[in-house]
């Protein structure tokens, strides 16, 4: 009866020590997860990585595809008698790759007392690898922007055709193009240093001075200067993860790094509703704890100035550790797609830039017109996704996140630019009588081929370092695998120790009584004799 006692014990105390190690453990690394993520004050673990994102060893690149137009003047100025439209021939060239180093400005960065960070941030930019001494012909953007220019006023002339300042404006304008701010081709030759950390453009910086803007060169991809951002800049603004006060707006659920604002805007009028206008959704650098397998993430954009959701795709490990592979699903690009009416998208695939923001008039695809409506696209010499040399998986979107701590262990997030060759093909009879120079500087390229013409498309990367994969694996994963193996372990030891001493009890019950049954048996036998 002791050696029962003692065997039931023993084992119930190895199915507990085991019960708590598989259910206590799994809760002291979650509320350690929690605890971890919040950024609530300069003391928080996370916040030394937020200030700047390569103090643990997280570097994030660029990588650029420049399209190099091998037909400009014919692409732009027809050929023949009748100067007859021809296709750009284009030739996809790079990798040209730059580190990106993003520093926030702890002088004016602050925490609100609604769990929010407020904060100003500068952007600089290294080379890598690549040939940036190469030149490229590419399309001028500043025509683009300067013809946008031309058929704003024009509408405007023919709604108010004695509106004094625009005609004064289009005067100016003559006087402009004849001391040499002129059109020029729809090309330009520059180098690829040029052309992503800028170039002096004369047309650029008048029409950046029309519309109230500081003139900046024409760049793809400048720096951001510190001292630009210590005063009088725009402010973003984003959710932490910290205990919210009763102030408002309410915190949404799962709220690391949602933001709030960006550009000092919380309500934009880009588009066309106030939901689709409304900035919400996580920057993308980092999500919420506990993701869910099949949760979508929402997602803010600001390259495209809109919201976006990743729809999970599948399992992926890296490096022993399991992550969720999020991608933009193609439906959710689908210009039938009812949200993204008020995006004002006609074509799948295709995401314009605002009408009402005085930018390039750019699109904006995924990268190669991957899952894109390429009906609108005449241009030869594209690559094809699908190829050995682009494989889907090479030019589409994908964020791997490790689902406990809503860490980013491999990240592609690539974007395509075109420009709309068809709008040089757009009357514009107003413009014609009141400013004939700017009309015959701008007609010329009425014998531009009719397409969409790409000029680059962008991969950010990043991929987390060995020294980070494994203090996850220290801190969170082989805590939680020792607890479910030593934990299961203990328990099955002490299930079988129970069960054994029960059992051998049993045996040596049956065993005493079988004794007990022979011996009165050999009694009675006697007994008889």
């Amino acid at each position: 009866m002791r050696t029962l006692a003692c065997g039931v014990g023993i084992g119930s105390f190895l199915v507990l020590v085991g019960a708590l190690a598989i259910g206590l453990v799994p809760w002291m690394v979650h509320n350690g997860i929690r605890d971890l993520v919040k950024m609530e004050t300069p003391s928080s673990p996370l916040y030394e990585s937020f200030k700047n994102s390569s103090a643990k060893g997280v570097h994030v690149y660029k990588t650029f595809y420049l399209y190099h137009v091998k037909n400009p003047w014919d692409a732009s100025m027809g050929v023949g008698p009748n100067l007859t439209s021809v296709p750009p021939d284009v030739e996809l060239l790079g990798p040209f790759t730059v580190r990106e180093f993003e520093t926030y400005n702890e002088s004016v960065s602050r925490w609100l007392p609604n769990a929010t960070f407020r904060y100003r941030s500068f952007t600089t930019y290294e080379p890598v690898s690549g040939d940036f001494d190469q030149v490229i012909t590419t399309p001028q953007l500043s025509v683009f922007a300067f013809r946008k220019a031309l058929g704003l006023v024009d509408r405007i002339l023919h709604n108010n055709p004695e509106d004094e300042a625009w005609v004064d404006w289009l005067v100016n304008l003559d006087i402009h193009l004849h001391k040499g701010v002129t059109v020029g081709p729809l090309f330009v030759n520059k180098t690829v240093r040029e052309i992503l950390w800028g170039y002096d453009d004369p047309l650029a910086d008048f029409l950046a001075t029309t519309f109230g803007k500081t003139p900046a060169p024409m760049a793809l991809n400048a720096d951001t200067n510190a001292t630009d951002y210590a005063t009088g800049a725009t402010e973003d603004e984003c959710y932490t993860g910290g205990d919210p006060s009763n102030t408002s707006p309410p915190v949404p659920e799962n709220s690391y790094r949602w933001m709030t604002m960006w550009h000092n805007i919380r309500v934009a009028d880009y588009w066309g509703t106030v939901e689709a206008n409304t900035i919400a959704g996580t920057d993308a650098t980092a999500f919420h704890a506990f993701i869910k397998k099949g949760e979508a993430l929402l997602v803010w954009v600001n390259s495209l100035l809109r919201k976006v959701y990743l729809t999970y795709q599948k399992e992926v490990v890296h490096r022993g550790i399991t992550t969720y592979r999020h991608i933009i699903d193609p439906a959710a690009l689908d210009a039938s797609n009812p949200e993204n009416g008020a995006y004002f998208m006609t074509n799948d695939g295709w995401i314009p830039s605002p009408p009402n923001v005085t930018t390039m008039p750019v699109n904006f695809t995924k990268a190669l017109y991957l899952d894109a409506d390429k009906s609108i696209v005449d241009v030869t010499g594209m690559p094809e996704v699908g190829s050995p040399e682009w494989p889907r998986e090479s030019v589409d979107t994908f964020l791997d996140i490790e689902p406990l701590t809503g860490t980013l262990v491999n990240v592609h997030k690539r974007i395509q630019v075109s420009v709309d060759l068809n709008q040089f093909k757009w009357a514009m009879p107003t413009l014609n009588k009141k400013s004939p120079v700017a009309w015959e500087k701008i007609k010329v390229f009425a014998h531009a081929h009719p397409t969409y013409l790409p000029v680059f498309f962008l991969d950010q990367h990043m991929s987390l370092p060995d020294k980070i994969i494994n203090d996850l694996k220290k801190a969170i994963f082989i805590p939680l695998l020792l607890s479910k193996v030593l934990g299961g372990l203990a328990v099955a030891i002490g299930a079988v120790v129970v069960i054994a001493s029960i059992v051998v009890r049993i045996l040596a019950v049956r065993r005493e009584e079988r004794n007990y049954q022979s011996h009165e048996f050999y009694h009675l036998v006697n007994d008889d004799k």
